[in-house]
């Protein structure tokens, strides 16, 4: 089983869920395990983000997997 990670980014007014992370061709980044991609996202809560235009805060990430 494979897994991927998705965020959530709010806006002031609709909430979008995306793939966050792409490999090479443009297709999820995906990661053997679960412990992998929490990993990640403790990568990406750590560094430095900046809010896009009316975006209200960070996004929320979570793991998904693929079956």
């Amino acid at each position: 089983m494979a897994y991927y990670i998705t965020e959530t980014r709010e806006f002031y007014g609709p909430r979008y869920e995306t793939t966050v992370l792409c490999d090479y061709f443009g297709g999820p980044e995906t990661f053997e395990t679960r412990e992998a991609a929490e990993a990640r996202i403790a990568e990406l809560d750590a560094a430095p983000y900046t809010t896009a235009h009316n975006e209200s805060s960070r996004p929320d990430y979570a793991v998904k997997a693929d079956n």
